[in-house]
């Protein structure tokens, strides 16, 4: 799947607006890069294309996983 940043912050999460406008939350631990980089791109509001893996186990709303800048 693919979409764009629309939220991180400095605790490790963060969220990813797809086309369908469907949000997926994200941890940092499942980002595949670097965290600050990704913390700057952010605040210096840059549009940040990623691609990721859909959590099927999921219970609490859409997870994404292996997020990586595209």
């Amino acid at each position: 799947m693919t979409g764009t940043i629309k939220n991180v912050n400095s605790r490790g999460y963060g969220f990813i607006e797809t086309p369908m406008k469907v949000d997926f939350y994200f941890h940092h631990t499942q980002f595949q890069g670097s965290w600050k980089i990704l913390l700057a791109r952010f605040v210096n509001q840059e549009k940040t294309d990623v691609s990721f893996d859909n959590d099927p186990t999921a219970k609490d709303g859409p997870r994404a996983l292996n997020v990586r800048m595209v």
